[in-house]
């Protein structure tokens, strides 16, 4: 295509360094986004960008036998994913799930490419130290403004973070790159990596994330049987880190059951008299999951098994399974539940492959690095849902970037080649296309409802349906309203808020026949916690 020259590399070098700074920093920067959940978006325009700057300036390699069955593993997954969303109830947001999915893979690609052909991989691994460093820092400085530290809602109030255990899908994933002082043998390097590993358990305690905890001890144990030379110092330096990092948290208490230190340790009242061998105490203590993972189970068997439902499913289901959480939870079962086990197939020769190559070509400190943090990502992600939201994902695909090695020859990092670059811009039209129908979907709610042509617009796109301007804005239209609701009974996620809605609103004498659409679509945990006096009358009928 074109050469790259070194100006136009530093900037692309600098986008790619703040990106990872960025897809956390934009909730402060775009609140409306993040409100709606649309957040994610941004972050995949950005990879795009980057994406096409890869394609059209970028060094193809030429790709080997192994990375053509990596790249065929890949390929599998993301056709069983088109297929399962084509198949699936609900289309077009399963589409844009698996368009997502397919632009973090393209900008993984982009990134090695990149990295390989400038050799930053150290720099890019110094960012994503220095971006979790500065998150901590500024969550010490809301600490620091915050009048009533005790009682603030930490849990969904702390910046950056939607949610507190968001904050553990970075932590998880920095853990490896927090030695990166020592494998590089840098000037203090065991106080340096103290500190770093000292301000990392200070916040996992704090935060009080079980999956991160328990994935970080298993990641710290793997890290100091793996580095053998220096074994001694880290197990000194992450018990030390770990207890002092310990008293730190128990100075920054938080009112939130959920931040206890000591849930931890399964020692908080919640669940500190369960019983073991009772399958509804272990559901407590797993926070509802095996509920949720023995449900979504039962929902692929027998009639999705194969092909699953469909990309970003969980939301959709009817009735929900937990209407407090929107995904499952588990990397394994979030991804078997949309592409079924053909695609989960596709994805463990992916992963098979991926270590193959791995093992062939001498690793270098940096990916040797990268791949615990994969692993560990991998681990935590078993009992959460970091391959579900899009600024994880953005950190796994950097991650995955600096796992694999440069290409072998020289030869093999200059020649130029035009089919891969061709594809991926192609492909980056296509995507674009569908991208631009789904946030036209978007921005068409974002304003009251009073033309007919909004409506339509959304209809012939429903990737993304929370038309909250519509339905609460007294500039919307009635008569267009209604028919809102009838179509978010439809398309739209968490089928049953819109019966809700229907039901609480409607006159008396129609009550009865709406309560067949709350019955159908609507679990009990749904309505329990609605405050209203109609509701109430309904569930004391012997709803189940």
């Amino acid at each position: 295509m074109f050469a790259i020259s070194p100006q136009l590399s530093k900037i692309v070098l600098a986008l790619l360094l703040l990106t990872p700074w960025f897809s956390l920093y934009q909730k402060i920067l775009f609140p409306h986004f993040s409100q709606t959940g649309f957040d994610g978006s941004i972050i995949i325009l950005v990879e795009l960008i980057f994406i096409i700057f890869v394609a059209v300036f970028g060094k193809h390699p030429k790709p080997t036998k192994d990375g053509l069955y990596l790249l065929l593993a890949v390929s599998g997954w993301h056709i069983t994913g088109f297929i399962s969303a084509y198949l699936g109830e609900h289309f077009y947001p399963s589409l844009i799930k698996q368009i997502e999915y397919l632009i973090h893979c393209i900008f993984a690609y982009s990134a090695w490419i990149f990295l390989s052909q400038t050799q930053k991989q150290e720099r890019m691994a110094w960012f994503l130290v220095f971006t979790f460093i500065w998150v901590i820092y500024y969550i010490l400085g809301a600490w620091s403004i915050t009048e009533d530290t005790f009682n603030f809602n930490w849990v969904h109030g702390t910046p950056m973070f939607n949610n507190i255990r968001h904050l553990g899908y970075l932590q998880v994933a920095v853990l490896p790159f927090l030695l990166l002082p020592l494998i590089a043998n840098k000037n203090y390097k065991y106080l340096t990596c103290l500190f770093l590993l000292t301000v990392f358990w200070s916040s996992v305690i704090w935060s009080g994330a079980r999956s991160t905890f328990l994935a970080s001890i298993l990641l710290s144990i793997s890290l100091i049987w793996f580095y053998k030379q220096e074994r001694r110092a880290l197990s000194i330096m992450m018990i030390a880190s770990l207890i002092v990092g310990w008293l730190n948290a128990l100075q920054f208490p938080s009112n939130s059951s959920s931040m206890d230190p000591y849930r931890l340790l399964f020692l908080e009242s919640r669940v500190g008299n369960a019983d073991l061998n009772n399958i509804a105490d272990l559901n407590k203590i797993s926070s509802g999951r095996i509920e949720i993972w023995s449900e979504i189970l039962t929902s692929l068997w027998p009639n999705h098994f194969l092909v699953g439902h469909g990309a970003d499913n969980y939301s959709f289901m009817k009735p929900l399974i937990n209407f407090n959480v929107s995904q499952a939870h588990n990397t394994f079962f979030q991804l078997l539940s949309g592409v079924g086990v053909v695609g989960m197939i596709s994805i463990t020769l992916a992963h098979l492959f991926s270590i193959n190559l791995w093992l062939k070509i001498q690793a270098t400190k940096i990916n040797i690095i990268a791949r615990f943090s994969f692993i560990g990502v991998l681990c935590a992600s078993m009992l959460d849902g970091h391959f579900y939201h899009t600024f994880s994902l953005l950190w796994i695909m950097i991650i995955l970037s600096l796992c694999f090695p440069h290409p072998q020859s020289k030869q093999e990092t200059t020649r130029k080649r035009f089919i891969m670059p061709i594809l991926i811009i192609s492909a980056s039209c296509i995507l674009i296309f569908n991208l631009q129908k789904h946030w036209q979907s978007y921005i068409q709610q974002q304003f009251p409802l009073e033309y007919a042509e909004q409506l339509k617009i959304v209809q012939s796109y429903p990737s993304f349906y929370r038309p909250t301007e519509w339905i609460y804005r007294e500039e919307s239209k009635q008569e267009l309203r209604s028919q809102a609701i009838e179509l978010g009974k439809t398309i739209g996620p968490r089928h049953c808020n819109f019966h809700l809605i229907e039901f609480m609103e409607a006159p008396e004498s129609n009550l009865d026949s709406l309560e067949n659409g709350l019955a159908s679509t609507c679990s009990k945990s749904e309505l329990v916690n609605v405050k209203n006096e109609r509701i109430q009358k309904y569930l004391n009928k012997g709803v189940e």
